[in-house]
Order: C-alpha cells, then sequence, then structure tokens
C-alpha cells in the first residue's frame, strides 16, 4: 500500500517541502502464526532460575503478543515485530515487565523456511540490569500428519551419571502427550519427586516439540526444559529427546521433605511412544495371558535401608478390553508370607495405561513403619514392546527423637515387567 507523505525541512533562513510515496508492506503470511520455545536453567532469573517456555503469537498486523513462564513467575509482552527487507525473518524484543521484579527481556530471531511453514524462533533470554541470560529456542506451530496423532506415554529416564547419586531422585519420571492435528500438544504427568504437572506445547512441522514442565513440590520451583520429538517410524511412532530437570533450594518455610538443598541440571531422556491400549480380550502391556504374569521390582537405588522383595501378580483380560488385578494378600500366619510388605497394585481408570500402588517396609515398632506410594505408567516403544516407568517415594528412616512425619523422603525406581 502506498500512503502520500509530506516532508518539512526548515532553518533559519527558511523552509521547504516534498511529497513524497511511503510504501508499506504487509507483513508476509508465512510468518503469522504462533511460536513456541523452551530456555533452560537461568541463575537468579525470578521465579526461581529453573528454565521456562515462551510463546509468542504474531499478527498480521506486525505486533506480536507473547507470554512468559519462568519457575513459578508468569508475565505477558506485547509489541511491534521487525521483519527483514527480503521478508524472511523476523526480530522480536519481547520485554517481560512485573512491578517490583527485574524484568525479563527474549530477543528473538525468527528464521526457516517460510514457504513451507518451517520455521524456528531462537535467541538470548536475559535478566536486565544483571548480565545473566540464556538461550532460547523453539518451533513454529504447523499441522502435523493425521500418522502422529494420538495420545503418547513416556518416561522420563535419569541418566547414568547419577544413578546412585542421592542427592537426586532415583525415580523415573512419566507423563502423557496428547498431540492433535493442529500441532498443539498437552504434557501430563508427574516428575520422579512426586511434582505433578500439565503443560501446553507446539509442535512444529518436523516434529519438533519444545518442552517445559513446571515441576513445583510444596511450593519449590522446578523446571524440565528441553527438545522431544514424535518420530515417525515404520511400526509404531515415538517421542524422544533430551531434557534437563533443574529444582531450587527450599525456602525456610517450605514444607517439602524432600531434596531441599535442590539439584540440577540433571539430564532425562525422554523415551515414549504412541500408546496402544488391549484389544478385546486381551492384556495391557502385552502380558502373556497367564496366572503370574507380572513382576513389580522396586529398585534400591536411593541407598534406603531395607530391601523389597519382587511380588509377581496377575493382570488378566475382564471381557472386552477391561483389565483384572489379582494381588497376593499379605498373610504373617503362612509359614512364607506372600506378600510381606503389603504391595499393592491398581490400574489407573482415567489415565490410560497409568497405574500407582503403595508398599510397606516395616520398623521396630508399628509407629515406624515406613509406607511408600509408587506411581508409574506402561510406555510402548517403536519396536512394539512395552517397558513401565515409575517412581516411589520413601520416608528414610528416623533418628532417634525425630518424628516420622518430619524426616526427608527420597525416591527410587519402579519396575513392572512380564513373566514369560
Amino acid at each position: 500500500m502506498d500512503k502520500a507523505i509530506t516532508i518539512v525541512a526548515s532553518n533559519p533562513r527558511g523552509a521547504t517541502q516534498s511529497v513524497s510515496l511511503l510504501t508499506i508492506k504487509s507483513l508476509p503470511p508465512a510468518l503469522v502464526g504462533t511460536y513456541g520455545g523452551w530456555f533452560g536453567k537461568v541463575d537468579g532469573m525470578p521465579g526461581g532460575g529453573v528454565g521456562g517456555r515462551v510463546d509468542v503469537s504474531v499478527m498480521s498486523s506486525g505486533s506480536y503478543s507473547a507470554s512468559l513462564i519462568s519457575g513459578t513467575d508468569s508475565r505477558t509482552a506485547r509489541g511491534p515485530v521487525n521483519v527483514s527487507l527480503d521478508g524472511a525473518s523476523l526480530r522480536i524484543v519481547a520485554t517481560f515487565v512485573r512491578s517490583g521484579s527485574p524484568s525479563i527481556v527474549a530477543d528473538l530471531i525468527v528464521v526457516g523456511a517460510p514457504t513451507v511453514g518451517q520455521l524456528e524462533v531462537s535467541g538470548p533470554i536475559l535478566v536486565s540490569g544483571t548480565g545473566l541470560s540464556g538461550t532460547v529456542e523453539g518451533v513454529k506451530l504447523a499441522a502435523v500428519e493425521s500418522a502422529r496423532v494420538g495420545t503418547y506415554t513416556y518416561g522420563l529416564l535419569l541418566d547414568e551419571a547419577h544413578d546412585g547419586v542421592l542427592a537426586v531422585p532415583q525415580g523415573d519420571g512419566f507423563g502423557t502427550c496428547r498431540l492433535l492435528a493442529t500441532g498443539r500438544a498437552t504434557l501430563v504427568g508427574r516428575a520422579a519427586d512426586g511434582s505433578a504437572y500439565t503443560s501446553a506445547a507446539v509442535m512444529g512441522r518436523e516434529g519438533d516439540l519444545p518442552v517445559f514442565l513446571s515441576v513445583v513440590s510444596v511450593g519449590t520451583a522446578g523446571g524440565v526444559a528441553g527438545m522431544a520429538e514424535a518420530r515417525l517410524a515404520p511400526l509404531h511412532n515415538g517421542l524422544e529427546g533430551g531434557l534437563a530437570w533443574t529444582r531450587a533450594a527450599a525456602s525456610s518455610v517450605s514444607k517439602t521433605r524432600s531434596y531441599r538443598a535442590g539439584f540440577g541440571p540433571v539430564a532425562l531422556s525422554v523415551v515414549g511412544g504412541l500408546y496402544q491400549g488391549p484389544a478385546s480380550g486381551g492384556i495391557i502391556a502385552g502380558l502373556p495371558n497367564k496366572i503370574g504374569n507380572a513382576k513389580v521390582s522396586f529398585e534400591n537405588r536411593a541407598l534406603i535401608e531395607g530391601n523389597v522383595a519382587d511380588l509377581v501378580f496377575t493382570i488378566a483380560n475382564a471381557g472386552g478390553v477391561k483389565q483384572k488385578v489379582t494381588v497376593p494378600v499379605f498373610n504373617a500366619a503362612l509359614p512364607v508370607n506372600p506378600n510381606p510388605a503389603k504391595i499393592s497394585f491398581v490400574l489407573d481408570a482415567k489415565v490410560a495405561g497409568a497405574f500407582n500402588g503403595s508398599f510397606t517396609l516395616p520398623g521396630a515398632t508399628t509407629a515406624l513403619d515406613r509406607k511408600a506410594g509408587y506411581q508409574g505408567i506402561f510406555v510402548r516403544l517403536p519396536s512394539g514392546s512395552f517397558f513401565a516407568a515409575g517412581y516411589f517415594l520413601i520416608a528414610q528412616p528416623p533418628q532417634p527423637g525425630v518424628v516420622m512425619g518430619s524426616v526427608p523422603e527420597l525416591s527410587g525406581r519402579v519396575l513392572v515387567a512380564p513373566v514369560p
């Protein structure tokens, strides 16, 4: 669009003017849309410095609106975008302001192949006046192939470098990712310290999924951030990626009993796939059709005093796709107690593939018994095989004079495997 403008120049000797045409170009349609990105740990950033997420909507008018989640802190920003002369890229400088707190500035560049809708967003994110910064990495939301659409289940598996490190949760986090044809995704689950999360995300044209999971434990900030990918596979789709988990130190008033010193960033692997429940007449996770077809185990990676013996139990088909769980009953009167740790196992009626239960480690007195809850989910791999990802939390043995309800809790790993 051309618009006539009048330019006036003046000085003490006089004035002159001229009329020119100003060409106003519309924003290239391929750049309009929604972008989402993640960033990792940034010390000193409001919200706990545990990483976060930036979402930006670019309008055809040439303006943007943006939202920021930084741990327990959230903010918004608005402003104009800057378009390159060739119309192939954008620059967005978003300043997120909150009264009484340092501003957070994201300086983002959008580049890629606009003609095919494959665009990436990246750039520094910093805390004003501190010199502290991180990097945002993300994608433009794009509709995805129907073959990618569906509900994925996944585990968040600890890297080998932290295996057996008492200061870090030793269990496996887990979750479900519901991916829509629009490219929007919702992730719901739990980290291995028991913190629940629900997070939205956007998927790029090639299946890339920037992830930030806000995992807050009794008011203590935590974040899991990185890039995942929904990968098409010949047999079954996979979900994979590398994330990093950071947890802030607990404040003096926090009542959390686990990992008060904080930790991270700790590397986690996303291992998952498109979930498939049992067929009519079948058994969950492809378990064999027999009595005693499953075994639950609790790995002692958290250096917990006392061991829990593996328990063999049965998951059977109860008609159609319904499942029936039968667990041996605790009976101390028998020569060999079939379930000395009082292990329970329940399939979640609402979340496909999820399970939960508990076990008890006896103490010197009943008051010192330690009951632990556990949770997890079955995951189907691209090969078609299944595994279970999960965690348990258990109180450590109390010192003399310490109340059981106030002792630290540690996380361990729960495994559910088929019995051939």
